[in-house]
């Protein structure tokens, strides 16, 4: 009986150690992840990561414009959605490249 007894305590503490330890890692996946965000969110209000989105946008709105058919125009307008999909415009200086996102956006 006694052993039974031990044998489920140990059961117990490595059930408890194992939990633990998975909820620890857990934690820490979903911190790290709210961190990256930050993070992100934080990146997204640089120079550079707005002179990036304007040199893409550049280049983007050549390409359109260079575009041969309206299928192509369309692929254009979808991929800078699809890279920029949240884009603040605002720090974006030059009014035609604005206009192109908007543009994209509204495709």
């Amino acid at each position: 009986m006694k052993t039974v007894k031990n044998v489920l305590l140990a059961l117990l503490a490595v059930v408890i150690v194992v939990g633990g330890t998975y909820a620890a890692i857990k934690w820490d996946m979903i911190v790290d992840k709210w961190q990256t965000e930050a993070d992100r969110e934080v990146f997204k209000q640089t120079t550079t990561y707005s002179e990036a989105a304007a040199s893409f946008l550049a280049d983007s709105y050549k390409q359109y414009n260079n575009a041969e058919t309206d299928a192509d125009k369309n692929t254009i307008m979808e991929y800078v959605v699809m890279r920029y999909p949240n884009l603040d415009t605002d720090s974006i200086d030059n009014v035609t490249l604005r206009s192109f996102y908007n543009q994209c956006l509204n495709h």
